[in-house]
């Protein structure tokens, strides 16, 4: 069992008081964004114990933690916090991600560099789990309701928009949001007339267009559907779903990448030819419906090798169902929640994690508190 630290990651959007107050400590400043437990190659977990970073650990002992013989870690698991709404972007699939990563580095394009669109060549299937309420927007709204939003609107390009929608061509949605959003250099008198309805819609708009002046991803609720996920609820977001984290705490799983592709509401590089053809204006998105054992929740999205596993606890003890032939991360959420195999424990508090090898056995948890299992199947 490896105690591995988090990489706190200070991106703008980020919240400068949730992540501290989750975790106990006092806030310092800065807007703690997100912050990683993993291997990726760009803020790898240290583990204290080997002075050594979790990818290098993992790669000298794959035997260990790979016995069914693959080479890394296959996700990223993150404690996620928006001060402020996350830019609104797409993930792409495995095909564009790894021609686009070989195309800028044929290019010469560094990894770091402030127009770099790929970043690894993988992937970024992910699901967000509500730890407080949480917001965001998520995948386009039912065609009906897209049409009946814009209904009635006269600004530019609200008019066209609804009527692109109403045609009903194979591909409307995505003209749509092209004109909408990608296309729009003038969204102001658009933005003035949605917030002058007064009702939730607006105010969604308002929140955006008040953090990002003159962007038409303010517009994107219109198209996109907006969810508040009570604690312990989740969503899974394919590769080309839409979506912009808006507020709240969650942890979200992800395959082991860091590829985005941004439309709007960021001063980060906005790449509109590879968003347009990363999205999947075709696909939605639902609440996940956990597997439910007593204490345990099991969330196990349909197509998708990623799992998560949530055990709430009250003096109780649980064994977490964790079926891997690779290693699992389990994080402290709240409380303290004894993390316990046949030949060790050890305890978490909130923002504390361990990696368990398949070889060491069942997985116990007891004691009060709430924590997070991450593996993929």
């Amino acid at each position: 069992m490896l105690r591995i630290d988090g990489v706190a990651k200070t991106y703008d959007w980020g919240s400068r008081e949730a992540i501290p107050a989750l975790l106990g400590r006092e806030p310092d400043g800065r807007p703690i964004a997100e912050v990683w437990y993993g291997a990726h190659p760009t803020a790898p977990s240290p583990v204290p114990a080997a002075g050594e970073t979790l990818d290098r650990v993992l790669a000298e002992r794959a035997g260990d933690y790979f016995p069914g013989g693959a080479s890394e870690l296959a996700y990223l698991l993150k404690l996620l916090a928006p001060g402020q709404p996350v830019s609104l972007q797409v993930h792409p699939s495995t095909a564009l991600s790894a021609a686009g990563f070989a195309d800028e580095n044929s290019a010469g394009v560094p990894l770091d560099a402030p127009h770099r669109t790929f970043k690894d060549p993988h992937a970024k299937p992910e699901m967000v789990f509500a730890v407080t309420p949480f917001r965001g927007m998520v995948g386009f709204r039912p065609l009906e309701e897209a049409v009946a939003l814009l209904a009635g609107l006269e600004s530019s390009p609200a008019p066209a928009v609804l009527e692109r929608l109403r045609s009903g061509d194979q591909g409307a949605f995505r003209s749509a949001f092209e004109a909408l959003v990608l296309a729009n250099d003038d969204p102001g008198a658009l933005i003035e007339e949605v917030m002058a309805r007064g009702d939730e819609l607006a105010a969604t708009v308002g929140e955006l267009a008040g953090h990002h002046p003159g962007d038409a991803g303010a517009l994107a609720p219109l198209l996109l559907s907006v969810w508040t996920l009570e604690p312990g609820e989740a969503l899974f977001v394919p590769a080309g779903v839409p979506h912009a984290y808006l507020s709240g705490i969650a942890v979200e799983l992800m395959a082991n990448s860091d590829n985005v592709v941004r439309a709007g509401l960021t001063r980060k590089h906005v790449d509109r030819p590879a968003l347009l053809a990363a999205t999947d204006f075709d696909r939605s998105v639902a609440v996940e419906r956990p597997l439910v054992d007593g204490p345990v929740r099991t969330i196990a999205p349909e197509g998708s090798p990623l799992r998560l596993v949530s055990a709430t606890l009250e003096g109780a003890t649980a064994l977490l169902p964790i079926t891997s032939d690779g290693p699992a991360i389990v994080l402290g959420v709240s409380g303290r929640v004894q993390v316990a195999t046949p030949a060790e424990a050890q305890e978490l508090a909130p923002g504390d994690a361990v990696v368990i090898a398949p070889a060491e056995g069942a997985v116990a948890v007891s004691g009060t508190g709430q924590v997070v299992a991450a593996f993929a199947v």
